[in-house]
């Protein structure tokens, strides 16, 4: 599709040579194999990669004269449906090329909205030492990997389906299957990489982009944040035998009621706001263009993304902050203090009712005891010694572990062996002290006569 400057339509009998000549490229339609792009998809629509291309250059005088033939020419009007703006910046010090996209997207309502998304890809890598340590770190994490996704294959076939019985069995299979994954998108990422490093050198000045390595490298960090997440749900199984991990999952089995009912009420305020928000500023203000928009907006604001206060206060002066102010004050100030409260109370009653755990507590206070023995060897626990015998008692039973081991069974059973062993010495000792006063009575006998033996000689 060829169009004069201004969408002015060419001549029948105009011959395919003359017409490229008197078409600048601005004004003909290019598609994506020849441009060699991807699908790119911005916040309402996937656009193919063909369409009108309009080369920038690489200062901003071209830049300039380039957006004022164009855009006087009515190169954008009524019919435009989306713009796609799309530069890179390389920095030669750090070897990090940041590729800028900036959108502005007409829907069929007639409302328009301009997003940007910048990423951040590394080009190019210098001798150094960090390089070689990250290298190191690389390889190692490589052959990990493998290592682990081999002994996961014999446990596969030696157990077959029966592998995946087991929960954490499971969670072990996703975390090396997102990390084999993880290594596989790393090395496409390189490779594409590569090829647009290698098409800028080739020509310059031609249409060179980086979507599929920014592609690959989404499916990179997905994949790493699946395999960071499995590793916390392991972690978090490994430190189960805390005492304060215990009391929070016996707090959180405790209050599943309170907690279901909190969440019923969350979801009805969080809707409002939703809602509220959409036909306030949905005309305007992107965040809030649609329902699910909306919501993943309000989440991150949660998690600490800052509020696009200047476009609400654009829209509206006065109901723009108010809205901000009231979700922020009855979401983080009044939801949030109920749910801290309904767990702080649900922690106390799991503190006085830790019986069923207790064979847990003593499993925590057993790995807390070994741990802190490796490191702090020189710090010894409080005996009680009773030199009698050589025999020395050593006090087992500590204070803080009281509230946690009265009811336990296990330490009922511990203290019952020790008490027998007790028992036993201490009627060692009692058969040793049996005779201990008519042995006395005797040596003071034998003593007075004594006396009265050396009273007599010296009479004498």
């Amino acid at each position: 599709m060829l169009s004069l400057p201004g969408w002015k339509p060419l001549h029948y009998n105009i011959s395919w040579p003359k017409a490229l000549r008197m078409c600048p490229k601005p004004w003909r339609y290019q598609r994506a194999q020849e441009l060699d792009n991807d699908p790119v998809k911005a916040s309402f629509s996937t656009y193919g990669g063909g369409g009108y291309v309009a080369l920038l250059g690489y200062d901003e005088d071209t830049a300039s004269s380039v957006l004022s033939e164009t855009i006087d020419h009515g190169w954008l009007d009524r019919k435009t449906r989306a713009v796609i703006l799309e530069f890179e910046v390389f920095n030669v010090n750090t070897n990090l090329i940041s590729i800028a996209t900036y959108f502005f997207e007409v829907l069929s309502t007639g409302a328009s909205y301009t997003t940007r998304r910048i990423q951040t890809l590394e080009l190019y890598s210098t001798e150094s030492g960090a390089l070689m340590f990250y290298l190191i770190c690389q390889f190692l994490f490589i052959a990990m990997v493998l290592y682990y996704f081999i002994i996961m294959l014999i446990h596969l076939y030696r157990h077959r389906f029966g592998f995946f019985k087991s929960l954490w069995n499971m969670v072990d299979f996703l975390i090396i299957m997102s990390s084999v994954a993880s290594v596989a998108f790393y090395m496409i990422r390189s490779k594409n990489v590569l090829k647009s490093i290698k098409s800028i050198q080739a020509n310059p000045y031609e249409i060179v982009h980086f979507h599929s390595a920014l592609y690959w490298s989404d499916w990179e960090n997905a994949s790493i944040a699946v395999a960071i997440f499995m590793v916390t749900l392991k972690l978090l199984n490994l430190i189960r035998f805390n005492p304060h991990v215990i009391f929070l999952f016996l707090s959180f089995r405790q209050s599943v009621g309170y907690q279901l009912s909190y969440v019923g009420f969350f979801l009805i305020v969080f809707n409002a706001f939703v809602v509220s928000g959409m036909q306030l500023f949905g005309g305007i203000v992107l965040e809030y263009s649609t329902y699910l928009q909306a919501v993943i907006s309000q989440f991150e604001y949660l998690l600490g993304k800052a509020v696009p206060i200047q476009d609400l206060r654009n829209e509206k002066p006065f109901i723009g902050p108010t809205f901000s102010f009231l979700y922020m004050l009855s979401t983080t100030v009044f939801l949030m203090n109920m749910l801290v409260s309904v767990l702080n109370e649900s922690y106390s009653d799991a503190r006085t009712q830790a019986e069923e755990s207790a064979e847990e507590l003593e499993m925590a206070r057993f790995i807390e005891e070994r741990f802190m023995d490796m490191f702090q060897k020189s710090k010894k626990r409080t005996e009680v010694k009773l030199f009698c015998d050589d025999t020395t008692f050593v006090n087992m039973c500590r204070s803080d572990a009281e509230p946690f081991c009265l009811n336990s069974k296990s330490i009922i059973q511990c203290t019952e062996e020790r008490m027998e062993k007790v028992e036993k010495r201490l009627s060692i000792l009692t058969r040793r002290t049996e005779n201990f006063e008519s042995d006395y009575k005797r040596e003071e006998a034998e003593f007075q006569d004594l006396v009265h033996l050396l009273a007599n000689l010296s009479d004498h």
